[in-house]
Order: C-alpha cells, then sequence, then structure tokens
C-alpha cells in the first residue's frame, strides 16, 4: 500500500485550570537548540478538546481528486463493505477517418490496467523458454521467452483472493466541466452502463512481466506492459472502430467520446476482497487487425504477405499526467455500514462530551469534528501576558487502538471550518501553507506514521500563535479530520490546493483506523492539545 497517498475521540473529565505542567524532554518537538534564545526552559500545557464522530453522504469523485484510480470492493465488520467502481473517457492516439483496408479483421484487443509493483523485490518468480528451441537449454542467439511475476503492493484487504474484473462502455456522456460525486449509500448512479461485459479478467495479487529477446541482445523484440490484462470483446471493436471508419465517428474527439465510445466502467463481481490502486494515466488498450495486402504480387517475388497487419492505439490520459490529457476520470463508491462497530459509533455520538473512540475510513464520508477549549486558550492567552510565557509549538497527538488490528495508513489530514462575516469557510490551516516541505512524504503538519508509532500528529503552532498572540479570530471554529492526505498539483509535486481542502487522496485511499478520543477511557491515550511553551 505505499502508494496509496497519498484522528481522533473522547475525554471531558475537564482538567482543572490549565491542566497539567510537565517537562517537556519526552515530548520531542525538533525545533533544535537556540529556537527561542536566552535560558528558556521547555514545558507543555495539556488543554481539552472534544472530538467527535461525524459523517458526510457525498463524496468528490472526480478528475479534480482522482490522481490514482482504484476499484473493488473489501468487506470487514468494523467499517462493513466499501466498493468502488472506475470510469474513464478514451481517445484514439491518432484521430480522423482511417482507413484499415480491406477484408479487415480484428486478431486482438489487450487492455492493460497499471497497478504498483516494486520491480526492485525479489520477483514472486521467474521463467525462461526457449522459443527457437523448445526444450532445450537457450543459446546466446536463440530467442527467448521471459516471464516474470512481480508482487502488487497496491492491494487493501484479502489480498490472497481472487477477483473477477469486468469492463463495459457507459451510455452517458462525460464531460471535462462536470462535477462528480459520489451518493456513497448507493442511491443514486454517476452514469448509465450498457450490460454487455466486452471483458473479463481474474485478478489477484501478481502481475506478470513478458520479454521476448535474442538470449544476448540488449534490447527487447517484444516487452508486455505490466499490469492486469483484460482481452477485450473483438466484435464491440470491429462495430465501435472498423465499421465506423468512413461515418464520421473517428473524425475527431468530441464526436467519438460523444456519440461512439463515450467511455469504460471497471468493476467487479465480489462483495469482497480487496480494493486495487493503478495509474489511470498508465492505462494502454491497443487494437491489433490486419487486413489484405492491397498490392498484388509481382513475379519472383518471395517475401510477399497475402495480409498485412496494423494497430490502433489509445489514449487515457488526464489532468495528473506530466504533460496533462483531456479524458475525464470518475468514480463510484458505495459504503454499506449495516450491523457494524461503526454504524453502532454513529448512533451514539456525543457532541457535547466527545467520543471515546473516533472511526475514520477513507472512500468514505467518515470524518471527526474537533473543538478546543475556548476558556482554556482564553486563560492562556492571559497568562502568556503575565509570566511572558512564548509558544513554541502545539500539536494533538491521535493514539492508534491496536485492539482493532487494522493496517496501519500513514497518514491523517485536517482542515479549519469556520464562520467569518456570516460565511462559512473552509481551508487549510497556516501550518500546511506556510511550513510544509515537499508534501507528502516530509511535512511537519501531519508526519508520516510508520514502524512501531502508535499515534498521529497534527501540528497547529502557526496557527495557535496566531490567535494567542497576533488576536486573529476564527469564529464557531472546527478541526475536521479525515483519513488521508491532500494531493499535489502536476505542475509542481511539493505545491498543494491552497484554496480548497477536499483536495485529498480520499476517493481511492481505502485505510481504515481506529484512534482513541478525548473521552477514551485509557487516560494516556486521550486526545489532547499540547502546548509547549517557553517561560523566562
Amino acid at each position: 500500500m505505499k502508494k496509496f497517498l497519498n484522528i481522533l475521540s473522547v475525554s471531558i473529565a475537564m482538567m482543572i485550570g490549565m491542566g497539567a505542567i510537565v517537562s517537556c524532554e519526552d515530548e520531542t518537538l525538533g525545533l533544535g537548540n537556540g529556537v527561542i534564545g536566552g535560558e528558556a526552559e521547555g514545558n507543555v500545557k495539556t488543554l481539552d478538546v472534544i472530538a467527535y464522530n461525524s459523517k458526510f453522504d457525498t463524496l468528490r469523485t472526480d478528475k479534480f481528486v482522482l490522481k490514482n484510480g482504484a476499484f473493488g470492493a473489501y468487506n470487514e465488520n468494523i467499517f462493513g463493505t466499501t466498493s468502488s467502481k472506475f470510469y474513464t473517457q478514451l481517445r484514439p492516439t491518432t484521430i480522423g477517418n482511417a482507413d484499415f483496408g480491406t477484408e479487415t479483421k480484428i486478431d486482438s484487443v489487450n487492455l492493460y490496467i497499471p497497478v504498483y509493483f516494486n520491480a526492485s523485490k525479489d520477483p514472486v518468480s521467474k521463467d525462461t523458454i526457449n522459443l527457437s528451441k523448445p526444450g532445450q537449454k537457450a543459446t546466446d542467439n536463440d530467442t527467448i521467452l521471459i516471464t516474470t511475476k512481480y508482487a502488487v503492493d497496491s492491494l487493501y484487504g484479502k489480498k490472497d483472493m481472487n477477483m473477477t474484473l469486468k469492463v463495459r462502455d457507459i451510455n452517458t456522456p462525460m464531460y471535462t466541466s462536470s462535477k462528480y460525486f459520489s451518493k456513497l449509500d448507493g442511491s443514486e448512479s454517476l452514469f448509465s452502463v450498457n450490460s454487455p461485459v466486452i471483458g473479463t479478467a481474474t485478478i489477484g495479487k501478481t502481475v506478470s512481466n513478458k520479454i521476448v529477446k535474442v538470449r544476448s541482445a540488449s534490447t527487447n523484440i517484444f516487452q508486455e506492459t505490466v499490469g492486469y490484462k483484460v482481452t477485450l470483446d473483438k466484435q464491440y471493436f470491429d462495430d465501435k472502430i472498423i465499421k465506423n471508419a468512413k461515418t464520421g465517428l473517428l473524425s475527431d474527439y468530441s464526436t467519438f467520446i460523444r456519440e461512439n465510445i463515450r467511455g469504460f466502467e471497471f468493476s467487479v463481481d465480489e462483495t469482497d476482497g480487496f480494493i486495487v490502486n493503478f495509474n489511470p494515466n498508465g492505462l494502454n488498450l491497443n487494437m491489433y487487425y490486419s487486413y489484405k495486402n492491397p498490392t498484388a504480387k509481382t513475379e519472383g517475388q518471395t517475401n510477399y504477405k497475402e495480409r498485412l497487419t496494423g494497430t490502433y492505439g489509445f489514449d487515457f490520459t488526464n489532468i495528473w499526467n506530466s504533460t496533462p490529457g483531456s479524458n475525464v476520470t470518475a468514480s463510484q463508491i458505495v459504503n454499506n455500514y449495516a450491523s457494524t462497530t461503526y454504524e453502532a459509533a454513529m448512533a451514539n455520538v456525543n457532541t457535547e462530551l466527545g467520543d471515546a473512540r473516533i472511526f475514520l475510513n477513507g472512500m468514505s464520508g467518515s470524518h471527526a469534528k474537533l473543538r478546543f477549549n475556548q476558556q482554556q486558550l482564553s486563560d492562556l492567552k492571559t497568562e502568556m501576558s503575565s509570566k511572558n510565557i512564548t509558544i513554541i509549538g502545539a500539536k494533538l497527538k491521535f493514539f492508534i487502538d491496536d485492539s482493532y488490528k487494522l493496517t496501519k495508513p500513514p497518514y491523517i489530514v485536517a482542515w479549519n471550518e469556520y464562520t467569518k462575516d456570516g460565511k462559512a469557510i473552509s481551508e487549510l490551516y497556516a501550518d500546511v501553507l506556510e511550513f510544509y516541505n515537499a508534501y507528502p512524504n516530509s511535512v511537519h503538519f501531519n508526519p508520516i506514521v510508520t514502524g512501531s508509532t502508535d499515534f498521529y500528529t497534527i501540528d497547529i503552532t502557526k496557527h495557535l500563535k496566531s490567535m494567542l498572540e497576533k488576536n486573529n479570530e476564527f469564529q464557531n471554529q472546527t478541526m475536521l479530520i479525515t483519513m488521508g492526505n491532500f494531493v499535489t498539483s502536476v505542475s509542481d509535486a511539493t505545491t498543494i490546493n491552497s484554496t480548497n481542502p477536499y483536495q485529498n487522496n480520499r476517493a481511492y485511499n481505502p485505510y481504515r483506523i481506529v484512534l482513541h478520543g478525548n473521552n477514551s477511557e485509557v487516560e494516556a491515550k486521550k486526545l489532547k492539545l499540547l502546548v509547549y511553551y517557553s517561560e523566562r
């Protein structure tokens, strides 16, 4: 799950006054020596927060957020079932009325879905076949076929299962200017889909890389795209491509995607298995065909071919390509929480005191809402003036509840919602915009969690200082916390969308996690706001 790119709950045994003051020795800030200057002594105040579970009923699932694609289905008893279908437009590599010759016959149509794998790891298996002399050991001049299997590292769920991928074409035009949202209860569909299946494949935890070469050669005669291979229906492409060569349906892109092939749907039959991530820009589709040689054989010609071959390719690139393409992508995500731990938690949300556990899962509308203790913040502001206190750090720590045995996600993410001039504002914290290094792998706001680390951090130092030192007001502010991370732009891999916090990877991020909230019964793991300060 390395490629999935790219929380909280409960206690309100209200701490008396400003909370406990403890040594900062066990709370590493990573600021280095001499940040404050003088003989400042580092300390930490523990402030109360209230955090509780909440959810949206829709999720934006179009090109705005789909840096990756995802399809599949996964079920367990904590969050229930999540299923995802993926939709994409495709365009001919070369547009214009084509000449496919006479007596044209489609030989094969192959689609490759480039799921993520790690070629640097030892392969699952590697086999070599001598094509020149079958059954014999290959010599340097023999042509060989090398088949290498790799483990897919972008599966989430029951990785040892196989699933049945099916490809269908859609009946609804997809528009670049449209915004697409999944109704997460499945009550609405994004697109009308034609029922005939035009391609099917068994998919699982491995992918193959096939290479044909002369054993001693440094270049390959043929190399197959690595990914799930789907053989598509030849008759479908005969009807849509070959028979439309002179009809005008291949003459321009707009006509092609509106009136000929509007797009494809990728879905699975099963209701439980895994969800897989892939790169939509790397989708590879070619139609291979042959036709009668238009040139008659001449006398004495020895290398004459009665039939010639051709290839008709398709382009899937979209805005997330380094050279942005125009193809629209979208996902249809459905969540079923019936009879789950999460459903029970949502039935007992405590918005006044906070929840004992916070439940976050990607590809859903689940999130947490967090409020600060305004009285404690006011008291801290007064104390800063009277005792010459300088704030050097502020962060929230979300401890993982390991009893649920869920795979640990690398990130959670948060943004601020508040009221300004009577209008609702949703925006990124200043700590994201002013102090990040390279998103998503090197940031202080929500650093990656790996290894034995059992908590997530949201760092709001800049935000807290702006309120207490600069008197900036955020009326009715609420922190929203979700699974996932922000996504970066195509043109600059370190730039994130500064005006829209909803541009994150939740639409294709299948991770799930349960966190201790502020009302947790485990005192040491209660969600708190830790304020680091120096007193001269």
